[in-house]
């Protein structure tokens, strides 16, 4: 059975498609495209990674792939209606002085997890200067660990790390950010995509109500982060969790429970841009396994906006699910 929602929003094209067929899936996909006079800006494929890399061959750019091996194939597509081309390991968007680039699939080389982060980052970092940006112009990371539980810790310390040597911290705020177990299939221990902004307003919500900065236990990232473009802004929400203010995990054991803060706490981000639910456009639900994952969605009962449910383990053992979203409010 497929599933399959777009949402436009001026020039931009967000799609969001799920099912047992992916290249009909991406078939759909770019013909919506298409027939917008749009291009991807970014492409995410959640599922058996050889069949999507076949339905993705001819389309220029990179993808990201990303095993789903227990729960349904999705497909997840931003496009946007003119100015975007291709540039090695990602896109870029370029109108009226302004520019987007999204980076794809940037991974770490050496032996062991912390050589391959901090080359991960490094790579990152050259990535950016190359195209005259840097941390700074940052908006949103997706940062994939093969091995989540074994060693978020560790990775946690490299981002600070780089973040303070690139003079990105608290005072001017973290990008907005997922941490969430996933690969490839290329046997890398961690992978990220990237979204860097210049010439449009960029700010970060670095607290909600219900939930404090991330920071403050360990986390360099932002809970959101907002960019206006003429018309409307576009949130960025981190992947939330079902913590409390003082980061720590709530209704431990409850997967039904933690399903409902989580969305509690992914309303308060939205909240605070005078938005709510029905503004996503896009969204993820992680949960650990297809059994709680399940009890998730039968606990939120039917969502107001598209998701592609993944299963994949959160950065707590305590931690059931967790979903990363985004919405645009129209000025």
């Amino acid at each position: 059975m497929t599933a399959f929602d777009v949402k436009t929003v001026g020039d931009e094209v967000y799609i969001t498609g799920t099912g047992d067929d992916p290249p009909r899936l991406v078939a759909r996909a770019m013909a919506e495209l298409q027939s917008r006079g749009a291009a991807p800006l970014s492409i995410k494929a959640y599922g058996p990674s050889p069949e999507f890399r076949e339905a993705c061959r001819d389309i220029e750019g990179p993808v990201t792939f990303l095993e789903n091996r227990e729960g349904p194939v999705g497909l997840q597509v931003w496009g946007i209606a003119g100015g975007v081309t291709t540039t090695g390991s990602g896109r870029m968007w370029k109108a009226n002085g302004s520019r987007m680039l999204h980076l794809a699939s940037i991974r770490g080389a050496g032996a062991g997890e912390t050589l391959q982060a901090e080359s991960m980052f490094d790579r990152v970092r050259e990535t950016l200067r190359t195209n005259g940006l840097s941390w700074g112009n940052a908006a949103r990371t997706w940062i994939y660990l093969a091995r989540l539980l074994d060693w978020y810790g560790e990775f946690n310390r490299v981002r600070r790390r780089h973040f303070q040597e690139a003079g990105v911290g608290p005072d001017v705020g973290f990008p907005a950010s997922t941490g969430i177990q996933g690969r490839s299939g290329g046997g890398e221990e961690c992978q990220m995509d990237l979204l860097a902004v210049e010439g449009l307003p960029l700010r970060f919500i670095r607290r909600t109500p219900l939930q404090n900065e991330a920071i403050s236990y360990g986390s360099a990232f932002s809970r959101g982060a907002v960019i206006e473009r003429a018309g409307h802004r576009t949130v960025h929400v981190s992947g939330t969790a079902s913590l409390d203010a003082a980061g720590r995990t709530v209704h431990v054991g409850d997967a039904a429970a933690q399903a409902i803060e989580t969305l509690r706490s992914v309303e308060a981000v939205l909240r605070s841009e005078g938005a709510g639910l029905s503004d996503i456009v896009s969204s993820t639900l992680f949960s650990r396994d297809a059994a709680t994952l399940e009890t998730c969605l039968r606990a939120t009962g039917p969502l107001p906006f598209p998701t592609v449910p993944v299963v994949a383990h959160v950065c707590r053992p305590d931690l059931l699910g967790e979903l990363e979203a985004v919405a645009v409010i129209q000025d």
